[in-house]
């Protein structure tokens, strides 16, 4: 981090407390929420932030996930954000760890762990070597994409039920073209079915009978699996006496029933409590993106399909963004309220094209500046108000 008009370099933690008239600072990634505000708010006149987005010339880095699908700068930048370095009370952490939500998240996940764990000490060693050595015959850098350890386990859990693994791989792969994919190994994920059964959950996956019967993993994943659902039951009862959970849209009305589902969903898929994107990011495997997508629908059910349609209109890649049906509920409420939407809108727009990423947030962004500015028909009785993801 540079200060002062001859450029001298300082840490963050050093610049604490200083003010100058100009800041430029570098991110590597790894910092917290707190240390960006600190970096991003010493200069009195300017502050500007630079963002390295290319690999750094190491020849380790040539298997890393990153080098397939590049992070852009708003990728670093979120995860920046997400990472809260605040110390917390012993007497704090310890009664967060032990809340229903953190219970049933370290539940959920290692449930999956142990059960892909298991089906992979039950399949032939020289089946799974096979699997790790071909992939990359199968599709070029399949084992270095992001999503790989995804696929790897839905494979091998597969396998127990008999299923070719390399079989089932090719198939999925000829299918349709993965030149265009980010994240080849993600979309064979989607692409290539689990067990189907009934799960502890609704997306994840039963245990394969083979399993079941087995003395040490049978007994063992059966326990897991009624401690996520006795943690799920916990999450639902809490849910149901904490009345509207922050993530519920201002004047959307839901059911009770579904909030505890999205409260369970929220809680086992880790998604954090100040993330107000109602279902968190979007899932790979195929049962949990179908069950995401479900939730979706009925959660958004009531968001007036003119705005959709608006939308669209606005910016091709909209649709893309997870926030595109908050923002149509949001502009929806506004119109009810008696705000000129309409004329709103095209002014924002007008500012200037949006940017590739995250086009829905950022229109809401521009949105709210003329919120305040603007003098409503009728004053709504819940404002919007800004998400910290957008």
């Amino acid at each position: 981090m540079c200060l002062g008009h001859l450029g001298y370099a300082v840490t963050v933690h050093a610049a604490q407390g200083l003010t100058v008239d100009v800041t430029r600072g570098v991110l590597t990634g790894v910092e917290t929420r707190q240390q960006l505000y600190v970096m991003a708010t010493r200069g009195r006149h300017a502050n500007h932030l630079y963002v390295p987005v290319v690999g750094d010339g190491d020849e380790h880095s040539v298997i890393h996930p990153t080098t397939l699908r590049p992070e852009t700068a708003l990728d670093v930048l979120q995860t920046v954000m997400a990472r809260d370095g605040a110390a917390r009370s012993a007497t704090t952490e310890a009664r967060t760890q032990v809340s229903a939500p953190i219970l049933l998240t370290h539940a959920a996940a290692r449930y999956a762990d142990a059960l892909h764990v298991a089906a992979e000490t039950i399949v032939d060693p020289d089946t799974v070597t096979a699997l790790d050595q071909r992939a990359d015959q199968v599709v070029d850098g399949l084992t270095a994409c992001a999503a790989w350890p995804a696929l790897r386990a839905t494979l091998i859990l597969n396998a127990v039920e008999g299923r070719d693994q390399l079989v089932e791989l090719r198939t999925a792969a000829s299918g349709h073209e993965l030149e265009s994919a980010h994240d080849p190994a993600a979309v064979l994920t989607w692409r290539i079915h689990a067990p189907h059964g009934a799960g502890p959950l609704p997306w994840l996956p039963p245990i394969p009978a083979k399993l079941t019967a087995h003395p040490g993993w049978g007994p063992y994943l059966s326990a897991r699996a009624d401690l996520v659902q006795s943690c799920a039951a916990t999450v639902r009862k809490e849910a149901g006496h904490l009345g509207t959970p922050p993530w519920v849209l201002p004047g959307q009305q839901l059911a009770p029933v579904l909030i505890k589902e999205v409260e369970v969903w929220r809680a086992a898929t880790g998604v954090e409590s100040e993330d107000r994107r109602v279902l968190g990011p979007v899932q790979l495997g195929t049962a949990a993106r179908i069950w995401q997508e479900s939730l979706e629908s009925k959660i958004h059910s009531r968001s007036p399909s003119r705005w959709i349609d608006m939308l669209a209109r606005i910016h091709p890649e909209i649709h893309n963004d997870p926030y595109e049906a908050v923002l149509a509920h949001r502009i929806s409420t506004l119109h009810e309220a008696g705000f000129p939407v309409a004329r709103m809108v095209a002014a924002v727009v007008a500012d200037g094209p949006l940017p590739a990423e995250h086009p829905a947030a950022a229109l809401w962004w521009r949105l709210s500046h003329h919120i305040s500015a603007t003098e409503p028909i009728v004053t709504p009785p819940d404002s919007p108000t800004r998400s910290p993801h957008t």
